[in-house]
Formats: C-alpha cells, structure tokens, sequence
C-alpha cells in the first residue's frame, strides 16, 4: 500500500513502457475502449429505443440518448444526451460528452479536505466495514460490521463523543477503566476524551449502530493507543 501511494499518477505507457527497453507485445485482434469515462461506458452498453442506457430504473416522457446510473428511480423531463451518476455518497448530473472531465470534482473535494475523496460510502477496515448512513454538521452515523474475533484499536478522540448501539450480536466494550458485554438491544456512550475499544470475541458478525456527535467528526480525529494490525 505505501508503495502504491508513492507511485506517480501517470498512466503506466508513460511511466514504465516508454522507458524500457524489454518489452514482448502479442497483437490481438479484438475491439478496444479502455472505458475512460461514463460517455465510453455508453457507446458500448446496449440501448433502449430512445437511445438510453439505465442501470436502474428510469422514466421519462422525452429522454434520449442519456445514460443513467442508480439504485433508486430516476425521472426526467426535457433532459437528453446527460449524465445520471447516483451512488450512495454522492449525485453527478452532467452532459454526457463532458463525464472525463469528473477529475476536476475530485480535486475541489481534495481542496476541501474532504475525506469522501478517498472513502467510498462502505469502508473495509482489518476489523470489518463502517458504512456511513447519514451526515449532519453536528452529527455522523455508521453501521459498524466487526468481523468474528476481531477488535477495534484502543483509542480516543478529541473532538467527539459516540453512542453504540447493539442491533445484532455480543460486544466486549472498554469504556476508560471498565470492560461490560453489551449484547442486542443495549447500548453505551464513550464521551470525548476517554479511552475505548469495541471487540467481538463470539464467532457471529457483531453490527452496531454509531451516532457521533461533535463539531469535528472526521478519521483524523482517532488517537490510537494500541491496535492489532499495526496502524
């Protein structure tokens, strides 16, 4: 992974291939398209009789020629030849000859600091997932899945407090000097500031729901004291 990051972002023609001498190419006698964008994605994916192409659901009375991308349904009306991308964490509509240009959204978000740059709305962890399921200036909330015999680091933060809720299996929750099970339907509140951990000794998924509250709730806000993978 450190390697990966400290990699250049250039395509690997220009990094490794123009600039070895040892290089083996097989011609092959296929179709191409690297699919660089959501417009390439379309001129491959088949299409209804309006020209659409809808991963989803779709209605409208006078769209063509757009391509639509979502879990829930999508309407339009006067709207053609665009670009419908919603996912869970985030809507992008744009003309559908302009999606290569979506880099530039990702670096406004990196001007921002803002860590949906990086993290998708799931995110694995070597302890399981956290999936965020709402977000507020003043509040975050999380599906937190810990893997069987699995353990969150020893940790604390800062600026936040958090309440766990059990909904399905048995936590082992270190709250500052105390450690209680916490089974389902039960619940605990670490305040800012206190030493905590969240573990699964059973051999059952444990899924708790995670309201944090504070005015910075952010991954950057974890101090860790111990942790079993290193980080």
């Amino acid at each position: 992974m450190k390697a990966y990051e400290q990699t250049p972002k250039i395509s690997i023609d220009y990094g490794l291939l123009e600039k070895t001498p040892n290089v083996a190419v097989v011609p092959l006698s296929t179709e191409w398209n690297d699919l660089g964008s959501f417009e390439a994605l379309y001129s491959v994916s088949d299409k209804d009789d309006e020209g659409n192409v809808v991963n989803g659901e779709y209605i409208t009375p006078d769209g063509k020629n757009n391509i639509i991308v979502s879990d829930k349904l999508i309407s339009t009306i006067g709207i053609s030849n665009m670009a419908i991308i919603d996912t869970a964490d985030v809507l992008m509509v744009c003309p559908k000859n302009l999606t290569q240009k979506i880099g530039e959204i990702t670096e406004l978000l990196r001007q921002k600091n803002d860590d949906r740059v990086v993290n998708h709305t799931t995110v694995h962890r070597p302890w399981g997932t956290y999936t965020t399921l709402q977000r507020g200036k003043t509040f975050l909330i999380k599906k937190l899945t810990v893997s069987p015999h699995k353990r969150l680091s020893l940790q604390y933060h800062n600026y936040r407090s958090e309440h766990w809720v059990i909904v399905s299996g048995v936590a082992e929750v270190t709250n500052g000097n105390e450690t209680s099970i916490v089974k389902t339907g039960e619940s605990t509140y670490i305040p800012a500031g206190v030493l905590h951990r969240l573990a699964n000794s059973s051999d059952f998924p444990l899924d708790i729901i995670e309201v944090q509250l504070g005015m910075q709730l952010s991954e950057d806000d974890i101090v860790r004291c111990e942790d079993d993978f290193n980080r």
